[in-house]
């Protein structure tokens, strides 16, 4: 549709949408002039007006009872909910109040009429649409639960279930009082942007955002604003409407009066619509009409297009700046020129901080006296009344990383060690408990500081263990606050205080009071209490706290954190000579030296550390995981499936043990033992990051549909994850289909942007032929991660795929550094030598590319990227015959075909016949 069609329809639609309903059709066509396309086009978008702006108002009873409801109290839909009463009504549905007779919880019904005008697949567009909502859950968003079906006098009824509000709209707050006073507006203003910051978060646009979609509980400083409808309205288009869920671009839908510019142009929207929608929403609510209000409906909206709005304090004089300049801003045409998110508007709205006036001394001691009055009355009044808030009846916990009141870096250490150690202990109650989710330790590890409001829906939790370490005077004391995961409201608090000369009672101490505010039972024999692995030197244990913690947060990136935790885990076994549990992770961290640099010293320091830990105590299970390694090392495979098994038969809770287990067994053949361990732990503990194992098993046998089938499982359970989108997307990527991949990537990017996402969006933008794009995207991977190799790879592949060899020459030349880095600290990796080699033979160097494959290939026979690897050298090399020999094996060993399929070093490979057949065919 041209620009210029599209003005003509708005035009004729301002004409005729307030007249009659008997009197439009011939305003129409008189409008229209014969132009029978021109007449379908603008009577859709009368229906769409139509619709948009009646359906599920939420109308308070008062306002909107209805003579002819479809259901009496007393009716039970699909056989689970009882109507209440019904509660209003709009264009195209009715509103209820019912009880769920399985939960025996109240919920808002809300039920479409069946002779609404429905086209085809509307269904399945409200099924996904209500996927998407339920990834919403915030206090100020109404929750919507289920899609439901009733059959009744040979009809079916389409009706969705939804957290049950009782309140009144905005919008009939309005009309019946006129004006909110601005301090009571602050309060909901906030509260508005918090629900749309959350909808935001997890990619979802509300798009029919205004005041009759706000529900009011309550007033005054007590008041609480909800979000409602989020997506659903939208939903009901006409019969003949197939366009995408997830896209709006030339498809108006909402409510005219509250639409951006950019919505009512047909056009792309991002959040800066939805705060064009909250400013519209802001400015009723404190003024008391919209802009140009004393216009038609769609003339008012047609202004809007070109005209300023006139300032809202020219309409109530008494409101101060902020409230101007904040609504003014929110209305910017040019959405660039709007906020960039709705954390922006409600920071605007704050009064800025500042010194507090000084009051006379005489005031400051009054008022502090008061204050001690009123401190004590209030303790002889509520010493017998404290209300303690219910905990929730399924307990779903992530422990996040303690930390530490100081800058001792080993003191942070430690306290980051309590906090895995408490996650494993809880963890440990999952069997006698079956009302307990814990969040395994290796999906928390890097949860940052601070960023509590995410974990709610990024881990799947609705509750969160903090604490806080501090020492003084030779006193350990931690603080632990048990949070509600939503609201982020304490629910439970607790400390635990021991002298430094008991710090080995601490963990225990620890898992005693967490379990009292989780109201758990601890059965006696899960507490440590000191087993032979312990020890009772307090000196060693402070070492073995600070060491393991440093174990714990050490990375690839990080060895010196490794370096550390072996220094001092060295310290508390020369504290205490039968230290078992020293011994055991002082053995790991040497395991995990080797893995780093290849060095086969480490291993040979690790083999004693690990004897002796079991001479010491042969049921300790890190122990067995330890020599697991180190079997798994020297490439006993089934030697380390048989540690690994002991340590889980000592403690079947351990998560980090299990997913070991099942690598183990995945790189042993063992396929369907390795599959069947991952199942159960799903099977057992339903949670987002179980399926995310799941997922990547079949991603690694590239069993797509079952791996896309888990991502998702994943991203319902936790929908502010990212890693889940980020790993469908490379599902996507490995199945070709990259615009779906695209779209998940933008998703998980949204939520938290990586180089990984960043150069899997790039693939994905490549193998679809835009390549200055991709190289744009690539360009975005390495600026949050310039030391990874690969990324210099793909942005030289793509600028070699856009034609400009003097910059791929020159992204080649920085992988290869890099690679010569890394192979200088560990020169017997093969995985980065082959890489090295890949590196000299696009950049032409072919000697030197197959004497640096030839060593690698000495040191691994089997690894599918060293095999890829080696039939790109041998490709560029003009050696077609090796290079197929490869690329066969590569694809044998387990590498995607659909790499293959899509690398440009292969362009003319795969037009040989011989290619056909290297795919097992």
């Amino acid at each position: 549709m041209t620009p210029e069609r599209w003005v003509q329809i708005k035009d004729i639609f301002a004409s005729v949408v307030e007249l009659p309903p008997e009197a439009r059709r011939a305003g129409i066509a008189g409008l229209c002039q014969g132009d029978a396309e021109l007449e379908v086009e603008v009577e859709r978008l009368l229906s769409q007006h139509d619709d948009m702006g009646g359906f599920l108002e939420g109308s308070s009873p008062a306002s909107s009872k209805s003579t002819d409801e479809i259901f009496s109290p007393g009716n039970v839909l699909a056989g689970r909910y009882r109507i209440l009463e019904p509660l209003g009504s709009g264009g195209m549905g009715e509103v209820y109040a019912a009880e769920d007779q399985d939960l025996g919880e109240p919920v808002a019904i809300k039920v479409i009429r069946p002779q609404t005008p429905f086209g085809p697949g509307l269904l399945d567009r409200l099924r996904r649409e209500v996927q998407l909502a339920r990834r919403v859950t915030h206090p100020n968003v109404c929750r919507v639960f289920d899609l439901g079906h009733h059959q009744q006098a040979n009809q079916e009824f389409i009706f969705l279930t939804m957290e049950l509000i009782r309140g009144e709209t905005l919008s009939n707050r309005l009309k019946r009082e006129g004006r909110i006073a601005p301090t009571e507006a602050l309060l909901i203003a906030e509260q508005l942007c918090q629900g749309l910051e959350a909808a935001h978060r997890a990619s979802i646009l509300h798009r029919d955002f205004k005041c009759s979609n706000v529900m009011l509980i309550g007033s005054g400083d007590q008041v609480r604003a909800v979000v409602t409808d989020f997506g659903i309205a939208r939903l009901i288009r006409p019969p003949d409407e197939s366009q995408s869920l997830t896209t709006t671009h030339g498809m108006v839908a909402g409510t005219p009066a509250y639409m951006s510019p950019e919505q009512l142009l047909g056009e792309d929207l991002t959040a800066a619509s939805d705060i064009y929608s909250l400013g519209l929403v802001l400015y009723e609510m404190v003024t008391g009409s919209r802009p140009f209000r004393d216009e038609s409906s769609w003339t008012e909206t047609l202004k809007r297009l070109t005209n300023v709005p006139p300032a809202p304090v020219k309409v109530a004089p008494e409101l101060n700046q902020r409230w101007n300049s904040t609504i003014l801003r929110c209305l910017a045409r040019d959405p660039a020129k709007r906020f960039s998110s709705v954390r922006e508007v409600a920071e605007s709205l704050k009064r800025r901080r500042g010194a507090s006036p000084r009051l006379p001394l005489r005031f400051v001691v009054l008022a502090g006296a008061c204050a001690v009055v009123l401190v004590v009355v209030a303790g002889f009044l509520l010493r017998d009344r404290i209300w303690t808030p219910k905990l929730p009846a399924q307990k779903h916990i992530a422990v996040l990383p303690f930390t530490f009141v100081g800058t001792d870096p080993a003191n942070q250490a430690a306290a980051y060690e309590l906090s895995e150690s408490l996650t494993g202990n809880l963890s440990r109650l999952q069997a006698s408990e079956s009302s307990l989710w814990v969040v395994p330790w290796q999906e928390v590890r890097n949860q940052k500081p601070g960023d509590e409001a995410h974990a709610s829906s990024s881990l799947g939790v609705n509750l969160l263990l903090t604490g806080e370490l501090q020492k003084n005077a030779g006193t350990l004391r931690l603080l632990m606050e048990l949070k509600d995961s939503k609201s982020l409201k304490p629910l439970r608090s607790g400390t635990v205080a021991i002298p430094g000369s008991q710090i080995a009672t601490l963990e225990d101490k620890l898992f005693e009071q967490a379990s009292s505010m989780l109201q758990l039972h601890v059965p006696p024999e899960t507490l440590h209490n000191l087993p032979v692995g312990a020890t009772t030197e307090p000196g060693a244990y402070e070492f073995y706290e600070q060491g393991r913690g440093y174990l714990l947060r050490s990375s690839p990136a990080a060895l010196d954190d490794l370096d550390r935790a072996i220094a001092l885990l060295q310290k508390a076994i020369d504290k205490d000579a039968n230290f078992a549990l020293a011994y055991a992770n002082l053995a790991s961290a040497y395991a995990r030296k080797f893995r780093q640099t290849n060095d086969v010293q480490w291993l040979n320091k690790a083999k004693p550390m690990c004897q002796r830990a079991l001479s010491l105590n042969e049921n300790l299970a890190p122990a067995h995981v330890a020599l697991g390694r180190i079997q798994e090392a020297t490439g006993d495979r089934e030697g380390a499936i048989r540690e690994f098994e002991k340590a889980l038969q000592l403690d079947p809770t351990d998560d980090a043990t299990m997913t070991a287990l099942s690598r183990a067994y995945d790189s042993a053949g063992r396929f369907l033992q390795a599959e069947a361990l991952l199942k159960d732990a799903v099977r057992r503990s339903g949670i987002s990051v179980n399926y995310a194992y799941l997922g990547k098993f079949y991603w690694d046998h590239a069993d797509y549909a079952q791996a896309e089938s888990a991502f998702h499982n994943a991203i319902e359970l936790a929908p502010d994850n990212p890693l889940s989108y980020y790993s469908l997307g490379g599902v996507y990527l490995a199945e070709g289909k990259y615009k779906e991949a695209e779209d998940i990537l933008t998703r998980g990017i949204v939520i938290r942007p990586t180089a990984g996402a960043y150069a899997n969006l790039a693939l994905a933008r490549q193998y679809q032929g835009h390549y200055d794009e991709a190289a744009a995207m690539f360009q975005k991977a390495i600026e949050l991660r310039p030391d990874d190799h690969r990324n210099w790879l793909n942005l030289a592949v793509a600028y070699h795929l856009a034609g400009n060899r003097p910059k791929a020459v020159a992204a080649f030349q920085n992988a290869l550094q890099l690679t010569q880095k890394i192979a200088a600290r560990s020169p017997k990796d093969s995985g980065i030598l082959g890489w090295q080699a890949r590196y000299y033979a696009e950049l032409g160097e072919k000697a030197k590319a197959e004497q640096v494959l030839a060593s690698a290939l000495t040191l691994s026979h089997n690894e599918p990227e060293l095999l890829f690897n080696s039939a790109v050298v041998y490709e560029l090399a003009r050696e077609r015959d090796r290079a197929l020999a490869a690329l066969r094996s590569a694809l044998l060993a387990g590498y995607s075909f659909s790499e293959v399929q899509n690398a440009p070093e292969f362009d003319q490979l795969r037009q040989d016949k011989r290619y056909s057949r290297i795919n097992g065919n």
